[in-house]
């Protein structure tokens, strides 16, 4: 058990593990590791606020075509019936 441990313990630091730390040498690398964390800041930004402009758009047609509704005459307002005029004699 302690010779595991031992060997866990030493092992990363030959080995040299962190990817970010030693390969990023190069100007390439350096810009791909920028964009990347560029991309994967805005990403979720971008995801929300896209939601609440569909969100948004959505709840303003249902009210225009709420309005539009509302605003139609209906058969109470004297459309639709046929009217009988009575003459007298």
């Amino acid at each position: 058990m302690g010779m595991m441990v031992t060997a866990i313990l030493l092992v990363p630091g030959l080995a040299q593990a962190c990817a970010v730390c030693f390969s990023g040498r190069s100007d390439e690398t350096r810009v791909a590791f920028i964009a990347t964390t560029a991309f994967l800041t805005f990403l979720p930004i971008l995801l929300i606020v896209g939601v609440v402009w569909w969100f948004r758009r959505r709840v303003l047609a249902m009210q225009a075509e709420e309005s539009a509704i509302a605003a139609r005459p209906t058969h109470s307002q004297g459309q639709g019936q046929a009217r009988i005029q009575v003459q007298a004699d």
